[in-house]
């Protein structure tokens, strides 16, 4: 809120923290649709040139019944017929660099998504070039072999472990931050890599269920 406050309240408005309150005085002459509109993540009631804004209640989680696509039965077609009935559905490749640290890793996905599948597999070094490859095809930042070369070498650690989660985001708009969050936990930003729209979701499932599931 604090941040809040600090960087996105407008320049009409004196505002003063309270609690989990602000209240704002209006200094210049705005529409009522304007001066409501001061947060969207608040409920404001305007009084004369008064406006007090409260916290919205937080949304009820939904959480998705994942036994709709886990479980022994899983395979590569329902999961991809899931993925195509639920346009939000993101894959995250944890990479060998990514694993440990499981119980703050877990926390912060928690805190922004929902698991629905999970299934992981070793890989040598020289067989991690080939999947880097894939996952970055249509990135402008790695396009020759030295360069995914090098990607490999920061993703690699001994062991060689990956781990593939299906997961749907509680607000897709936080698929950024939670990123940020977990590459903060081993300090790289090679320990994972995400889909960011459903169609590198769909690309990256059958590539990985095709070649290494």
């Amino acid at each position: 809120m604090d941040n809040y406050l600090n960087n996105e309240s407008p320049r009409e408005y004196i505002c003063v923290l309270d609690g989990d309150s602000f209240v704002c005085n209006l200094k210049s002459d705005r529409t009522r649709e304007e001066q409501i509109s001061v947060a969207g993540d608040y409920i404001c009631d305007l009084d004369g040139d008064i406006l007090t804004c409260d916290l919205k209640p937080p949304i009820p989680r939904h959480r998705i019944d994942r036994h709709k696509i886990n479980g022994p039965r899983t395979t590569r077609d329902r999961i991809l017929a899931f993925c195509h009935n639920n346009p939000s559905t993101r894959v995250m490749i944890r990479y060998p660099r990514g694993h440990g640290q499981d119980v703050k890793f877990l926390k912060i996905v928690d805190r922004y998504a929902d698991i629905l599948f999970t299934k992981s597999f070793d890989i040598t070094r020289s067989g991690l070039k080939p999947l880097l490859s894939q996952l970055y095809s249509n990135s402008e930042h790695i396009q020759n072999s030295e360069q995914v070369r090098h990607k490999r070498n920061a993703c690699w650690s001994s062991g060689g472990r990956i781990t593939v989660y299906l997961f749907e985001m509680v607000e897709i708009g936080q698929l950024r931050r939670m990123k940020k969050d977990i590459r903060e936990i081993y300090e790289t930003i090679s320990c994972i890599h995400t889909s960011d729209d459903y169609e590198e979701t769909i690309q990256f499932i059958s590539y990985i269920f095709d070649n290494y599931l």
